[in-house]
């Protein structure tokens, strides 16, 4: 693993340091990242491994900033039984304060595509989606939506809910089946003198 040792010039009003990581970006693959930070009264601050998504330009590592990566897992679908032609997944995702009052602190909306390949996987899964937080101010609550789609069938859907303590998102291997639209009968009345 690439290891940076980052020391702020502590002469200056707003001390940071930076560097760059370079990488190739292989497809949906995650970063992990950990960090041990020493603060000037001699504290150690130490960040356990950390998933984040490799589409996330910058990282803010200190004391007051955390990530939080929701996956999206097709694992529990098989697509040749089920036929389908697409799953789109809808995550909505909440920042909220943990004062109470769950006041939201920010919130955003990721949608993913998933479409079969010929050895009945799903194309770029899992994913992920990250969020940016303070550690034990914030909580983050998300609900997503798979819409399932199938060709002359139609589309049903599976929801669900979670929160920073259970970050995956196992999308169930079919929707609700009562929501599939039924295709009308076609019947010749005869009448009859």
């Amino acid at each position: 693993p690439t290891t940076f040792d980052l020391r702020p010039n502590t002469s200056d009003p707003v001390m940071f340091a930076i560097d760059t990581f370079y990488g190739f970006l292989h497809g949906h693959t995650p970063l992990v990242y950990t960090a041990s930070i020493s603060t000037l009264m001699g504290e150690q601050i130490n960040i356990q491994p950390t998933l984040i998504q490799n589409g996330q330009s910058t990282i803010e590592i200190n004391p007051a900033t955390r990530y939080t990566t929701i996956t999206v897992e097709m694992d529990a679908v098989d697509w040749p039984a089920t036929k389908y032609d697409k799953i789109v997944v809808a995550v909505n995702a909440t920042v909220k304060d943990k004062d109470g009052k769950n006041t939201e602190v920010s919130g955003s909306t990721a949608n993913f595509t998933f479409v079969p390949l010929a050895d009945g996987k799903a194309h770029n899964a899992p994913r992920y989606i990250t969020y940016t937080h303070t550690p034990d101010q914030h909580v983050i609550d998300f609900t997503w939506t798979a819409t399932y789609t199938t060709s002359g069938v139609g589309s049903t859907t599976a929801t669900g809910s979670g929160n920073s303590k259970t970050p995956t998102i196992m999308v169930p291997p079919k929707g609700t089946s009562a929501l599939i639209p039924v295709k009308p009968q076609l019947k010749q009345v005869v009448a009859y003198k």
